[in-house]
């Protein structure tokens, strides 16, 4: 029967964990107050996606980019706009 790591490495495992997870929740709490404070912010969470959003779900980033500027892209003194 296999015994496992020993536990100074199960033990040092767990505390890695636990500091990502404590990094995770700090990074999450600070976007919220982040995006209220700048104006005409939007916050977009995309689930399971690390520091290569663009890479990773080039989707859902694009549709929120195209989401973001579709409005001043097509505005009065933009010379995109169309009128």
């Amino acid at each position: 029967m296999a015994a496992g790591p020993p536990l100074t490495q199960r033990r040092i495992s767990d505390e890695t964990a636990a500091a990502r997870r404590a990094t995770a929740e700090a990074a999450a709490a600070g976007a919220p107050a982040l995006a209220d404070g700048i104006a005409d912010a939007a916050l977009v969470e995309l689930p399971r996606t690390g520091h290569l959003a663009s890479v990773e779900r080039p989707a859902p980033v694009l549709a929120a980019l195209l989401a973001h500027f579709a409005p001043a892209a097509h505005g009065p003194g933009n010379w995109y706009s169309p009128g």
